[in-house]
């Protein structure tokens, strides 16, 4: 991620009204589609945190919110777990 960053800072430099989860939503959906993916649909508007109050802890990702269920099965000797 830190790599990705650093490709982007001169863009936030240059466009500083964009937040970062555009930016990133924007490069990703740029990247799908150069590869020869389909066009994604972008919604923009999204706001960066004003102070890492609102941040998680490096290495952990927010909830998303919704009570998933877990489903899990074996493949050979391996458990596979996946929520949905």
């Amino acid at each position: 991620m830190k790599n990705a960053l650093a490709l982007l800072e001169p863009l936030k430099e240059q466009f500083p009204d964009i937040s970062w989860a555009d930016l990133i939503q924007l490069s990703s959906a740029t990247a799908v589609e150069v590869c020869g993916g389909p066009l994604i649909d972008m919604q923009y508007g999204r706001v960066d945190a004003a102070d890492d109050s609102a941040v998680p802890p490096d290495g952990r990702l927010p909830s998303a919110g919704a009570p998933y269920q877990k489903v899990s099965w074996q493949v050979n000797d391996n458990i596979v777990d996946r929520y949905i």
